[in-house]
């Protein structure tokens, strides 16, 4: 039977075309909704049989009647089938009064249908509610009511797993620096005239790095889900590599202010020293030397670790700004999903009240058809009664 209509009148009502087997489902959910006498033009007959086997009924067939040889069967159970067979009981089965019973999903028959008495049943056909059925509306709202279920279920909540990115480990930007040089010892002139008493050599004091504290970045990512404090913690990272920085460039900056006054006192001394050896001289010049051959190896020291600091530091930046990159990243994403899955909630909230819209369409469609058709059954029946009555 066609149902070419029913399916593109559910596509049109829910953009879905519905398989032929959810057509079928609504087809059965409507035979099985409304009494068999309402719908007789759907009937079918099943083939005939004889003898005691009986014969097969097809799964979720809607028996509408059971005959043999054209009388009406009456429908007894199981165990008093023994009885209908008792020619002696009272419950005994005739030709004229016959009786079926369900074994298994086969319907048997007492007595034997033999013979030209054979047996057969008839059935609702629900491929008969088709398009040109009276109840053809009755499927179409029931199949809408199932396709707006299984788009609501299509669009229940379902969360992609999203990969939260790491932090960049803790940076290694070596041990603090240490000064391996010695300061030169100053020359012991016996010359009274010479006052060395104000020098004083300069040394260079390293600052102490501090470092970066990343305990708790992973807690503001997966447990608070905060990107504020996260942001402020790398904030106050990127702030302590500036400030070591600052002081790196402040201790050089004062080592060689020491530097430069202390050779300034030296030299004043030795102008204003009157020498009375050449040993004495020569220990002066040598020392003047060893001075500024130290405030090299000072300054070559500070400036080697200063630029391996610096390196490290632009490495750590570079990995920070992709940490950042990735985490705004991974921010959308989540922004992006928990998006999807708010249009998703409303969609199945929408879906839902379609459903039973559609269904309670379809249970009002049934119902008007049973008032309806009983109406014009009584209404038949009390005229053939009149009729017998005037007769």
């Amino acid at each position: 039977m066609a149902i070419d209509d029913i399916q593109a009148s559910v596509l049109s009502i829910t953009n879905q075309t519905p398989t032929a087997n959810s057509v079928e489902d609504a087809q059965r959910f409507v035979v099985s909704s409304i009494p068999k006498e309402l719908l007789t033009y759907a009937q079918t007959v099943s083939s005939t049989f004889t003898g005691g086997a009986g014969i097969a009924v097809t799964a979720n067939e809607s028996i509408a009647d059971v005959q043999r040889n054209g009388y009406s069967c009456r429908q007894i159970s199981l165990s008093e089938s023994k009885w209908a067979g008792d020619s002696s009981s009272l419950k005994y089965a005739t030709s004229k009064h016959p009786v079926y019973w369900m074994d298994s999903g086969v319907i048997k028959i007492l007595p034997e249908p033999a013979g030209v008495e054979d047996g057969y049943y008839y059935f609702i056909d629900y491929s008969k509610i088709d398009d040109s059925s009276d109840l053809r509306n009755a499927v179409i709202n029931y199949t809408a009511s199932k396709e707006f279920t299984k788009l609501a279920s299509d669009n229940l909540a379902s969360w992609n797993s999203l990969v939260i990115p790491s932090p960049p480990s803790s940076p290694s930007f070596g041990s603090d620096l240490t000064i391996d040089v010695s300061a030169p010892i100053a020359p012991s002139i016996d010359v009274v005239t010479l006052d060395n008493t104000a020098w004083v050599a300069p040394t260079y004091v390293p600052p102490v790095m501090q470092s970066p504290d990343w305990s708790d970045v992973e807690n503001w990512i997966t447990t608070e889900e905060d990107s504020e404090m996260l942001n402020s913690r790398v904030a106050a990272i990127q702030s302590q590599i500036a400030e070591y920085t600052a002081k790196l460039n402040e201790s050089q900056s004062n080592f060689n202010k020491e530097s430069a006054i202390y050779s300034t006192k030296v030299n004043e001394s030795v102008q204003n020293a009157q020498l009375d050896s050449a040993k004495d001289a020569q220990d002066l010049q040598k020392y003047q030397s060893e001075l500024s051959e130290y405030q090299n190896k000072i300054s070559i020291e500070v400036q080697n670790y200063v630029n391996s600091f610096n390196k490290n530091s632009q490495e750590y930046q570079s990995e920070l700004a992709l940490y950042g990159s990735e985490l705004q990243k991974y921010q959308g994403e989540i922004a992006e999903e928990t998006q999807e899955q708010a249009i998703k909630a409303q969609n199945v909230q929408r879906y839902e009240r379609e459903a039973d819209r559609y269904y309670s369409w379809c249970k009002a469609e049934i119902q008007a058809y049973i008032q309806n058709n009983s109406k014009m059954i009584q209404q038949t029946m009390a005229a053939q009664v009149a009729a017998q009555q005037q007769g």
